[in-house]
């Protein structure tokens, strides 16, 4: 389902934008493009999404890498539970399927600032080249 759905965004992209660059796989600055990912503004009149597959099936996200229409997986704790594996186990594992960027994201049941920046610097402990 996940890959349908990026198939159908990466050829809608190429429809509007024909020609477009790849997407760069760091340091780019970046709006919401709805829930497509990042959005790359080069012009007035070249605007080119890029997309970030939001799930946390290593097969799916290697599917996708692939293909070579994402930049980057954004995931999380329950995404994760829901495979099954160990959290900082399955982040490290996409960070060795993709070369973009990686959001794992804090536990939703941490509320203080403290510990969500304990947390998050964790994460970002695992992979410091792809973890944002």
């Amino acid at each position: 389902m996940v890959l349908e759905e990026v198939a159908k965004m990466a050829a809608y992209t190429r429809l509007v934008s024909p020609g477009a660059p790849p997407a760069p796989a760091h340091g780019w600055k970046s709006t919401s493009c709805a829930s497509m990912g990042p959005m790359h503004i080069t012009g007035r009149r070249n605007i080119q999404c890029v997309f970030s597959i939001d799930t946390a099936n290593v097969d799916e996200i290697r599917a996708a890498n692939n293909m070579g229409v994402i930049a980057g997986v954004i995931t999380n704790l329950s995404l994760i539970t829901k495979e099954d594996r160990d959290y900082a186990e399955a982040l490290k594992e996409i960070a060795t399927i993709v070369d973009g960027p990686i959001s794992g994201e804090v536990k939703a049941t941490t509320t203080d600032a403290a510990g969500m920046i304990k947390e998050e610097r964790a994460i970002y402990a695992l992979d410091p080249k792809h973890m944002v």
